[in-house]
């Protein structure tokens, strides 16, 4: 592991109560005392275990990829793989086989929320997709700590758009296609400080022709919301309930258009989906690399091209 704290110690976690998989260290440059692992700053003891996840702070996920460049064993890299325009592009350009031992984790890619979403796509009751909307807030920008973070630093990171985005853009790329035509923006709702980022807007349009747009911010209160618009109907998630509403044609008295009504109603908690899809990501990751397996390349090109819409967002 590479980490110690914060995401690392959860993901440490995992891997100690992992039925085949042994820790072997959490390295990290200044190793101090308190992390709940074998602690190490020799990169040598990294080299020498099985397989590497990383889990370190985003802006050192590229640095710490090439240390790995001739790393053998299976590399789990948390999203995304790297935060500059520079690295992506140094990254896209990785042979094959080298793509194929690493993956990058985005936490969607084995919930039931992907899934479900996969089949409503599918529907004949929503038809052809047309547009996707995301709107998720909650308020930890008020807090005194929130100006430690690195993850709140706009020299370092984009905010809420880099820490949550991005799994939502991979989602959005999995169930149609790669984005393209992108805008986005960051600002500082919160208005503590220019240099602290919490609110981030991205759209584009997916290679299927859907057109996405986000929404995220840590300066405002809870609220979850996800949109999917078909040519037959509509598919709406408040974080708890997904509903679907279909058809189309559906009528007032009057021979206008009304609200479709609901055909389906599916419990699906977020929360709960997103950590039983963590434990699969990493349950999935130690048994391929258990196993001497390898990592779909396609799928690596997609979770790379996550990152495509925020590269051009100005620091």
């Amino acid at each position: 592991m590479i980490g110690r704290s914060g995401h690392a110690a959860r993901l440490i976690g995992l891997v100690r109560r992992h039925p085949a998989a042994e820790l072997a260290c959490a390295y990290h440059p200044k190793a101090a005392t308190g992390a709940p692992a074998p602690l190490t700053n020799d990169f040598r003891e990294v080299l020498a275990a099985d397989a590497v996840i990383v889990a370190s702070p985003t802006p050192t996920h590229a640095a710490y990829l090439r240390r790995l460049a001739h790393y053998r064993g299976l590399v789990l890299v948390e999203k995304p793989a790297a935060s500059t325009a520079k690295d992506v592009a140094e990254i896209r350009k990785w042979s094959r086989e080298r793509k194929s031992r690493v993956r990058i984790n985005y936490n969607l890619a084995h919930s039931r929320l992907l899934k479900h979403l996969s089949a409503v796509a599918a529907s004949p009751a929503l038809g052809r997709p047309v547009y996707l909307d995301v709107h998720i807030s909650y308020g930890p920008a008020f807090k005194p700590e929130y100006a430690g973070n690195w993850r709140t630093d706009r020299s370092k990171s984009l905010g809420a758009l880099e820490s949550i985005g991005v799994h939502f853009i991979n989602l959005a790329a999995r169930l149609f296609g790669a984005p393209k035509d992108a805008h986005a923006s960051i600002h500082s709702a919160a208005r503590r400080s220019n240099s602290l980022v919490d609110t981030g807007l991205a759209s584009f349009q997916t290679t299927s022709g859907v057109y996405v747009n986000l929404f995220f911010s840590h300066a405002a209160p809870f609220y979850f919301r996800m949109h999917l618009l078909g040519t037959n109907g509509y598919w709406e998630y408040d974080g708890r309930t997904a509903r679907l509403h279909s058809p189309r044609t559906t009528y007032h008295r009057d021979g206008s258009f009304a609200p479709p009504p609901l055909v389906k109603k599916t419990a699906l908690n977020h929360h709960e989906a997103s950590l039983e899809s963590l434990r699969r990501a990493v349950d999935d990751f130690l048994r391929t690399a258990k196993n001497g397996g390898r990592f779909d390349v396609g799928e690596f090109d997609l979770g790379l091209a996550a990152m495509d819409p925020l590269l051009g967002i100005r620091r």
